[in-house]
């Protein structure tokens, strides 16, 4: 829904649900089934030439009789035109991943190394965070934008799989310590 409250100033908000089923035959991993569900809703108001968004997900997982796990995630950005080509845009945002089907219940060997299940393993949690500036340019008649920006992950209980010494050596998919990612970007287009 969309409402023109002035001139200059315009507010959507959009929800829904989604509901989801799986059914996983397979001989790497087993039988199983899982289902999802979620409800979110999001708002975005642009005055004259500032865009803000914010928005809430509700998530809901499971896999086979395992107890349904429910996550919350928040995000919100802003983009602000500061000229005619220039726009200076920041979000942030929370997120998570179930562990999928064939990180918690593969079996399998690959050249004498086993690659074992884990069904204990528990969700990803993090956020992430970006600040970017975006210019356009004229050069002729070529026309472009050049956009730099700077980011930022943090997660907790991230999922990998890592070697375990044994004989035969072994794979098996752990949640392993909170890990960081940043850095910048530059692009032109």
């Amino acid at each position: 829904k969309t409402w023109e409250i002035l001139e200059d100033n315009r507010v959507t908000f959009t929800s829904g649900a989604v509901n989801t089923y799986s059914k996983i035959t397979s001989g790497l991993y087993g039988d199983h089934f899982g289902k999802s569900n979620s409800f979110y809703a999001q708002v975005d108001n642009k005055i004259k030439k500032v865009n803000f968004s914010f928005g809430t997900r509700l998530e809901g997982h499971t896999t086979d009789s395992l107890k349904r796990e429910w996550n919350p995630v928040f995000r919100s950005g802003l983009n602000i035109q500061l000229a005619e080509a220039t726009f200076l845009r920041s979000s942030i945002g929370q997120g998570f991943r179930y562990p999928s089907v064939a990180e918690r219940y593969i079996q399998t060997q690959l050249s004498g190394t086993m690659i074992l299940p884990n069904p204990d393993l528990r969700s990803e949690h993090g956020w992430s965070s970006e600040i970017g500036l975006k210019q356009g340019f004229q050069l002729g008649e070529m026309m472009g934008f050049i956009d730099i920006a700077g980011y930022i992950s943090q997660y907790r209980d991230m999922i990998e799989f890592t070697f375990i010494p044994a004989f035969p050596p072994a794979f098996t998919a752990i949640n392993a310590e909170n890990t960081r990612v940043w850095g910048t970007e530059i692009t032109a287009t």
